[in-house]
């Protein structure tokens, strides 16, 4: 699907009451009115990292938040807890905050509740989307991004990130032709993984 294609089609599924977020919690809910160049600029100062073009074109041209996967994408707009603010505080902790090792231009876009989010990783040609979920043992998603990418909350989690899609644009081709992200993530946990960092420390135990 063509870009152009792709943002019409979620401009329609976003202005749709009953589909705009998968929210069912905020029937009624749909995007908020389309974000300015300037406050688009001021996230970018923010973040210190320019917003992937595709990302934009939706804060621009659609609404500056509030609709897609989950409860919707955070607002571009600076504020309180925004685009910015959720980067911002996984990378600066606050005072009830453990230290973390977040990485660079892991973007949060959406939260699902629970604690469980997607990001892109905007640092990446093809802005894979990460999903992070505190809540899932390691156990259960038996591929895994490399250590580099875990985090901690409230003590550590470790092994609970993992790509849930290749590209931030199959990602909105997938969720404007309906398909249940949320449950897909957790299903196509083994896809599109560089599991070389694993692969490593798995050798050295071997050898022990």
């Amino acid at each position: 699907m063509d870009i152009d294609t792709l943002i019409a089609q979620i401009r329609a599924r976003a202005q749709d009451a009953n589909l705009a977020t998968d929210d069912g919690r905020a029937p009624g809910k749909v995007a908020a009115p389309p974000a300015t160049e300037a406050q688009v600029s001021a996230a970018v100062v923010q973040l210190g990292f320019l917003l992937p073009s595709l990302l934009r074109r939706l804060y621009l041209e659609i609404g500056a938040g509030g609709f897609g996967p989950g409860h919707g994408l955070f607002s571009v707009i600076v504020d309180t807890d925004t685009l910015a603010d959720q980067y911002k505080a996984r990378r600066e902790p606050g005072k009830d905050r453990r230290p973390t090792n977040w990485p660079d231009g892991l973007l949060p876009i959406v939260d699902w509740g629970s604690g469980i989010l997607s990001a892109v990783d905007c640092m990446k040609p093809d802005l894979p989307v990460i999903r992070l979920d505190a809540n899932m043992p390691k156990v259960d998603v038996l591929t895994r991004v490399p250590s580099e990418w875990h985090y901690e909350k409230a003590g550590r989690v470790s092994e609970a990130c993992w790509v849930e899609s290749a590209s931030l644009q199959r990602w909105l081709e997938d969720w404007v032709e309906g398909r249940q992200l949320f449950y897909r993530a957790y299903s196509l946990a083994t896809l599109d993984v560089d599991l070389e960092g694993d692969d490593d420390e798995e050798e050295e135990s071997d050898e022990e």
